[in-house]
C-alpha cells in the first residue's frame, strides 16, 4: 500500500473525488477554484497515477471507467476521515475525553505539579485518566518510542530532531531541616553555620549542587554527607527528630512547611536552580487531546513561576 501512495500525489485526490462527482472539468474546475487548464492537468496527472481513463467522453457526456467507479466511494470515505479527523482537533473537547494520560517525571515534580494535574482534570476532563510514571532516563527515549509514555518533565535538554520541549517553571535547590531545629528561626544565614548539622543528600541531586558544594569547600566549609537517599520525597520524614539538614527544591519545601512537616532554612548564597521542561516526540504535537494536556500543565506550570 505504501508503494501506491508513494506514487500518487495525494492533493490530486480532493480533484478526484470532485471530477468524478461533476463528470465536468468546466464544473469541476469552479468547485476547486481553478482554471480550466489546470483542472485538465491534474486529470492528465490522475490519469497517469491510476493507469486508466477514469473519464471517457460519448456522445458528448463524461462517464467514468470501470475502475473509477470502483475508487469512487472508497476515495470519498477516506477523504471524509481526514477531514473528520481535522475537524476533531479544532473541537476538542476535554469534558467528554476518556483516554490516559502517562506522564514520566521525578517524585518532586509529581509533588510539585500533581495536584493541580488532578484538580485540573476532575473540573475540566472527568472522564480522563492519568498515570505518573517514575522518571528513568535510561529508558525515557525508549519509551517515547514504544508509545509508552505521552510526555515527561525533565531538567535537561532534549534531542531536538525528534522532540519537542517547552520551558515549564525554574525551581532554586534550598536547604531544609524539622520545624524544630535550632536553626530553623533564624533569618538567612551563611552556609557555615549549616555545616555543623549531618546533611542528607539525594543523589539525584548530586550533580546540580555539586559545583555549590566545591565552591564552598574551596572557602573552607566542607560538608560531607551523612546519609544519601535516591529521592527528595524521603527527606522530611528523615528530618523529623532529629538535627539534620536535607536538599529540597523551594516549590516542594514550601508545600512541606506549610503542612507542618519541614521548615526551610534560608542563607545568605545563592544555590543552583533547577529548569524544569516539557518534553514529548514530534509525532504527538498536533494531536488534538496532546495539545490540551500541554496547555493544562504549561498553565499550572506559569502559577509556579
Amino acid at each position: 500500500m505504501m508503494d501506491i501512495l508513494k506514487r500518487l500525489d495525494l492533493n490530486l485526490l480532493i480533484a478526484f473525488d470532485i471530477l468524478l462527482d461533476e463528470r465536468s472539468v468546466t464544473r469541476a474546475a469552479a468547485r476547486l477554484s481553478l482554471s480550466q487548464p489546470a483542472t485538465s492537468a491534474a486529470l492528465a496527472r490522475l490519469r497517469a497515477s491510476f493507469n486508466d481513463q477514469l473519464l471517457i467522453r460519448s456522445r458528448g457526456e463524461m462517464f467514468l471507467t470501470e475502475r473509477a467507479s470502483a475508487l469512487r466511494q472508497p476515495i470519498k470515505d477516506a477523504l471524509r476521515a481526514v477531514a473528520q479527523a481535522l475537524e476533531a482537533q479544532d473541537s476538542f473537547r476535554p469534558e467528554a475525553f476518556d483516554g490516559r494520560f502517562r506522564l514520566a517525571m521525578t517524585d518532586i515534580a509529581s509533588f510539585t505539579l500533581g495536584s493541580d494535574i488532578v484538580q485540573d482534570l476532575r473540573h475540566k476532563a472527568p472522564s480522563a485518566a492519568a498515570e505518573f510514571i517514575a522518571l528513568d532516563r535510561s529508558r525515557l527515549y525508549d519509551w517515547f518510542r514504544n508509545d509508552m509514555i505521552d510526555a515527561a518533565v525533565v531538567v535537561y535538554s532534549a534531542d531536538e530532531g525528534l522532540y519537542e520541549s517547552e520551558h515549564l517553571f525554574d525551581d532554586e535547590l534550598i536547604f531544609v531541616a524539622s520545624k524544630t531545629h535550632p536553626l530553623r528561626r533564624k533569618r538567612a544565614q551563611a552556609f557555615s553555620r549549616l555545616t555543623a548539622y549531618p546533611l542528607i543528600e539525594v543523589s539525584i541531586a548530586t550533580t546540580i549542587m555539586r559545583p555549590f558544594f566545591e565552591e564552598q569547600e574551596a572557602i573552607g566549609h566542607k560538608w560531607s554527607p551523612m546519609v544519601s537517599v535516591p529521592q527528595f520525597l524521603i527527606v522530611p520524614s528523615m528530618l523529623q527528630d532529629s538535627d539534620c539538614i536535607g536538599v529540597m527544591g523551594r516549590l516542594a519545601a514550601r508545600k512541606f512547611e506549610d503542612m507542618g512537616a519541614a521548615a526551610i532554612l534560608e542563607i545568605s548564597e545563592p544555590t543552583p536552580v533547577v529548569h524544569y521542561r516539557l518534553i514529548w516526540h514530534k509525532r504527538r504535537t498536533h494531536d488534538p487531546a496532546h495539545r490540551w494536556m500541554r496547555e493544562m500543565i504549561g498553565t499550572i506550570a506559569a502559577k509556579k513561576r
